[in-house]
């Protein structure tokens, strides 16, 4: 059955899953210079910084420097198997940092959104994108109890990085 999944995948593009887990740390950060302090410490990565007064895209390896008295809306980043989100949530910031594992405690399941060379910025300005956003998604057995069937189902996704222009 995983092998008709595969083919089917592959006519598409996808990647086959592949075996692993992914762990997650969330902190709810209260100041706009304590989310700062807390992307620009993620240290080299890429992605992409939105602020108020616009959207910073970051190639892979760049330094994440937070220009003094900038006011971060939101932001993905990856490093590795690292990633950073951060989100405005109430008053404050929901920061959540994943790790992906060789941890054999699930499917990671990876995918592209394509852009067509720019996307529509928080501020409402285009701005430009490398070929397109990769997404893993781990997707963890669940059910298994009495009468319940045991299927997989996505439990959290992390922001991979960009694709280059022509697929990789």
């Amino acid at each position: 059955m995983i092998d008709a999944i595969n083919v089917l995948l592959a006519k598409e593009g996808i990647p086959a899953p592949a075996r692993g887990g992914m762990m997650v740390h969330t902190e709810q950060i209260p100041q706009a210079s304590g989310v700062a302090a807390r992307v620009a410490a993620f240290g080299v990565a890429e992605g992409w910084i939105c602020y108020t007064g616009g959207v910073e895209v970051l190639p892979a390896g760049t330094k994440v420097v937070i220009p003094p008295g900038s006011y971060i809306v939101s932001a993905e980043l990856a490093a590795g198997q690292r990633s950073l989100h951060v989100r405005q949530q109430g008053r404050g910031w929901l920061v959540a940092e994943y790790t992906r594992t060789d941890e054999d405690s699930g499917i990671i399941v990876a995918e592209t959104l394509r852009n067509r060379g720019s996307v529509t910025a928080c501020d409402g300005n285009q701005v430009g994108v490398p070929g397109g956003l990769k997404y893993e998604t781990f997707w963890q057995l669940a059910g298994n109890s009495a009468g319940d069937a045991a299927a997989y189902r996505p439990h959290m996704s992390r922001f991979a990085g960009f694709q280059a222009k022509g697929g990789k």
